[in-house]
């Protein structure tokens, strides 16, 4: 996806850098036009005017790509991420922003709190804040493996 994305950038700055120089060697061609005074000053020549115009939509379609490809997906799988979090009750397993897996003991609504137990053994628990809560832990099915 990042290549597609990244060839289509390169093509799109290519016909852009194309497409500048020859407009600009067109319009410096051109014969300045004669001054309407009739003040025998007309050989003096106006700029030529700069074509930033060419440039700037092959930059809004790189931009729009970006965004529907790249920010547009991100968003929405935070969305989701964030709505698990919120519902997270005791009995749950969760994955912690540090990557510990633990069983939720507790949930406190009120200080956005949760405990967890990291191992039944030892009784190890943690106080975590929702925030530090990366996602509702689903273990992998075990597979046979074949020899």
């Amino acid at each position: 996806m990042k290549q597609l994305l990244l060839l289509i950038t390169c093509l799109l700055l290519s016909t852009a850098v194309l497409a500048d120089p020859a407009t600009a060697q067109d319009e410096a061609a051109a014969p300045a036009p004669a001054a309407a005074d009739g003040g025998g000053e007309g050989d003096e020549q106006q700029p030529a005017p700069v074509g930033g115009g060419s440039f700037l939509m092959p930059m809004l379609i790189i931009f729009a790509l970006f965004y529907f490809i790249m920010l547009r997906p991100g968003q929405s799988k935070e969305k989701q991420r964030t709505k698990r979090v919120n519902i997270i009750e005791k009995h749950n397993q969760v994955i912690t922003r540090g990557g510990i897996i633990g069983k939720v003991v507790s949930v406190n609504e009120d200080r956005q709190e949760l405990t967890i137990v990291t191992d039944e053994s030892t009784d190890t628990r943690l106080v975590l804040s929702r925030s530090g809560v990366w996602d509702l832990y689903e273990p992998p099915e075990p597979t046979e493996q074949r020899r």
